[in-house]
């Protein structure tokens, strides 16, 4: 009996126990309810024990190595260039408003503004549009455009060929356009330009450079391809071209041996043509350079560069091939 009253007294002090738990928890839940703001409670440092402050301690850690990652790592290598934090460009769209073309034409414009010694003169327009435009991609934002070391020696390509018919298959930011039309005005007033570029925001920005520098250009806004299937609807009376530009913007791009293959079916590629090709290093364009290297058609020249406004010796080059029929 006496064991059954003991049984019962300890049933009961269990039952006290857990009514008095639960009690206590149901307060504790209605206080962080009517708190100011939620975990409210966590703030109260008086009530915190060991556990709770490795917690704090553990979760400082875990901030601490985000951030120096997220500034270290991410924006250091990302972001920093010869001192200065960039906004990548698509962040960067959003920002502004503007595209990347739209930016670069804004700079040149303002640069052209702001300088009170310029004239009005054609070379003297078309040399501060290449300044502007090397001073956005080197100082504002980065863009592989085509940098003044390459254009030295498309000049130079300029000049020993001194072509009449030039074409452009993509485009630099409007550099190249300029460098050509630059390389011309003393020479060949009579030189045509056409450019190929599906791409509408880069038409768009060679057309107002275009406007500004008071020179004439046929843009061709479509897919290459469907323009040298019909030539002759696009390039006017032009019967060959005594130059060929073609750079890349991308890994992804299909290689440019199609072109020259569709260009030489068409008889656009005559004796003598020469074909300037930019970015068939750091866009890499191997089917390309073994098309030309292995033509008996074509006497090559490689020239190896580092890319375009960069500090890293990053590794780029230029092909320039020369279509001689007397080799066939």
């Amino acid at each position: 009996m006496t064991s059954l009253n003991m049984m019962l007294g300890g049933g009961g002090r269990h039952q006290q126990h857990a009514s008095s738990t639960l009690l206590l928890l149901l307060t504790s839940v209605l206080a962080t309810a009517n708190a100011a703001i939620p975990g409210e409670k966590l703030l109260d440092t008086a009530n915190y024990g060991r556990d709770e402050y490795l917690v704090l301690v553990l979760a400082s850690f875990i901030g601490f190595v985000a951030v120096k990652h997220v500034i270290f790592h991410t924006m250091y290598f990302w972001w920093y260039t010869n001192g200065r934090f960039h906004i990548p460009n698509f962040f960067c769209s959003i920002l502004t408003g503007k595209n990347l073309c739209e930016r670069i034409y804004s700079h040149v414009v303002k640069k052209m503004d702001d300088d009170v010694t310029s004239t009005t003169s054609s070379s003297s327009k078309m040399e501060q549009v290449l300044l502007s435009i090397e001073d956005y991609c080197e100082n504002v934002e980065f863009a592989a455009n085509f940098g003044a070391h390459k254009g030295e020696l498309l000049t130079l390509t300029m000049k020993e060929k001194q072509p009449r018919n030039v074409l452009m298959i993509g485009s630099s930011y409007g550099y190249v356009m300029t460098t050509i039309m630059m390389s011309t005005t003393t020479s060949h007033d009579d030189v045509t330009l056409h450019v190929i570029d599906e791409d509408v925001e880069n038409v768009a920005h060679l057309s107002k450079l275009a406007k500004l520098l008071g020179v004439k250009v046929n843009l061709i806004c479509k897919p290459t391809a469907s323009v040298l299937t019909r030539p002759r609807d696009h390039f006017n009376d032009v019967i060959n071209f005594d130059l060929i530009f073609t750079t890349r913007k991308s890994h992804d791009q299909p290689s440019h041996v199609d072109v020259i293959k569709s260009m030489e079916t068409n008889e656009l590629i005559a004796d003598g043509s020469v074909i300037f090709s930019d970015k068939v290093v750091f866009f890499t364009d191997p089917q390309y350079l073994m098309y030309v290297r292995e033509s008996s058609n074509y006497n090559n020249k490689y020239h190896q560069m580092a890319l375009e406004h960069n500090i890293y010796d990053i590794l780029d080059g230029i092909e320039v091939s020369q279509f001689t029929s007397n080799n066939k």
